[in-house]
């Protein structure tokens, strides 16, 4: 299988006008948007997910299940105490999300007060998405741990 790149990372070099910084997670996501016509997955570059992450979620894409995903970890190993799961924000979302999460920044550059440095965290997104029906997400388990 042949994997598009599409040549996007000298736009997200550039920090908007009246801003200090990118706008996260979340503008970057949107300027990829033209690039993306079906599923997609999202990873933070500061986390090392693993491979058993990135094969979870596109196993989860390719099952059409028209569901989103997140990776989540054990916490055994950590100061985190149980047995629960957390997120290093390695995500899949099913084709027809982008728009969705396209439009959600651009509603939220345009509320901006003057730019700053406010930014619109990813999770808080995909909450919104989550809240509103727009989205539903299963959580894909792996017994890799993974790192920032």
């Amino acid at each position: 299988m042949r994997l598009k790149v599409p040549e996007v990372a000298s736009r997200l070099q550039v920090v908007p006008d009246g801003r200090t910084r990118p706008w996260g997670t979340t503008g970057a996501v949107a300027l990829v948007a033209p690039e993306v016509d079906g599923a997609f997955a999202v990873a933070n570059a500061d986390d090392l997910d693993g491979v058993e992450a990135f094969r979870s979620v596109a196993a989860h894409l390719r099952s059409g299940s028209g569901r989103g995903a997140v990776v989540g970890y054990p916490t055994s190993g950590t100061p985190v105490r149980g047995d629960d799961l957390v997120s290093m924000n390695c995500w899949g979302f099913p084709a027809g999300v982008m728009p969705v999460l396209r439009d959600r920044v651009a509603a939220f550059v345009a509320r901006a007060p003057g730019g700053g440095d406010a930014e619109r965290v990813f999770p808080d997104v995909v909450a919104d998405l989550l809240e509103d029906g727009s989205l539903d997400v299963d959580v894909l388990p792996t017994s890799a741990a993974g790192s920032t």
